[in-house]
């Protein structure tokens, strides 16, 4: 099965700290899919749990501990709609944004870790969000896929996120 590792290196491709296991020597990650780093240095990591696409966002410190886990929100997250995290990015403001894989739903956490809000693109016509791009001054660009027997191309979004 191979290491699940996430490793942080410097602009040469030092490796400077490797996250594999956790303080009591379990395995942190079981396969993992993005991530992405936020101003106090904390780590986000997209984790895939099962076959079902079903899984978990690890918030990491700057050491490797692991401060908080996400694994979705019971207002949305149900037996019909479960939580399968799929790309994640920080946003302008230092939150970080989570695309849901079969779902359009964008989940928001603060930049610990915690939940903030979610929001159902569909509502605005953005279906299948999957990548994302931030700048300076406050605009997310959002990526999204089509539906396999649509006509349609892939679609670029810009948000503005506060």
């Amino acid at each position: 099965m191979g290491r699940r590792v996430v490793i942080v290196m410097d602009g040469s491709g030092k490796h400077e700290t490797i996250f594999e296991y956790d303080r009591k020597g379990k395995p942190i990650f079981s396969y993992v899919l993005s991530i992405t780093r936020n101003k106090p240095d904390n780590i986000y990591v997209v984790d895939k749990l099962s076959a079902d696409n079903s899984g978990r966002v690890v918030i990491l410190s700057e050491d490797g501990d692991v401060l908080n886990t996400f694994s979705g929100n019971p207002q949305v997250n149900t037996d019909k709609i479960i939580f399968q995290p799929l790309r994640l990015s920080t946003t302008p403001s230092d939150n970080i944004i989570i695309s849901n894989l079969n779902h359009s739903i964008l989940y928001f956490l603060n930049n610990s870790g915690n939940f903030i809000e979610w929001r159902d693109t569909s509502k605005i016509g953005i279906i299948y969000p999957r990548s994302f791009s931030s700048t300076d001054s406050g605009h997310t660009y959002v990526g999204c896929v089509t539906s396999k027997n649509s006509r349609d191309n892939a679609k670029i979004y810009e948000m503005i996120i506060s």
